[in-house]
């Protein structure tokens, strides 16, 4: 992919992810992050480096907007090591199903760490839970309807936004090809 087709499609990611953000906060429905299908979709059509950038914008857009506290440390952190989730799929050459199922399960899998890192970092950090075994049990109880909500957010929006971003990576990619013989990630058909 020629690096303006680069930019532009990270440009696009982003733009979803922060204005995705920020209109499901404005509307009260939290914990559905489109975040976590930018980022991944970003490690798998464009590596590594984007991913994290496109992480560290959007979390950093986002917190300045709706705020965050002391736990950004592990909310920050998160994001970032879920941005190198996506590459597990980084040119790999997969049919659209497999590759939607792929990354779908891998939202899951980026959820059910974003929870488990996260609410140790509520316990650790924060004054909500005593630092006792039955105080960091309370706080994962505490936590599940967050969880809830994102799993059944990515369980719709990872499969479309794979399907639709796939389309628009294809199409970048066939007019990158048009215009020079590099190698680029392959593309599913």
């Amino acid at each position: 992919m020629k690096t303006q087709h680069r930019l532009l499609f990270a440009l696009l990611l982003l733009l979803v992810a922060v204005f995705g953000r920020l209109g499901l906060q404005e509307l009260n429905i939290p914990n559905i992050e489109p975040l976590t299908f930018a980022i991944l979709l970003a490690g798998v059509y464009l590596g590594g480096n984007y991913a994290i950038a496109i992480a560290i914008l959007s979390i950093g857009i986002t917190d300045a907007v709706i705020g965050n506290d002391i736990i950004f440390i592990f909310t920050w952190s998160a994001w970032m090591i879920i941005a190198v989730f996506g590459l597990v799929f980084y040119g790999r050459n997969m049919s659209l199903t497999q590759r939607t199922l792929g990354i779908t399960g891998m939202g899951i899998l980026a959820n059910l760490f974003f929870y488990a890192w996260t609410n140790f970092g509520v316990w650790a950090v924060g004054n909500l839970y005593p630092l006792t075994w039955d105080g960091l049990v309370a706080c994962y109880i505490a936590g599940l309807p967050f969880l809830k909500l994102q799993i059944l957010g990515n369980l719709v929006m990872i499969p479309v936004a794979t399907v639709l971003f796939n389309g628009l990576a294809e199409t970048f990619l066939q007019s990158s090809r048009r215009h020079e013989h590099e190698a680029v990630p392959t593309v599913i058909k």
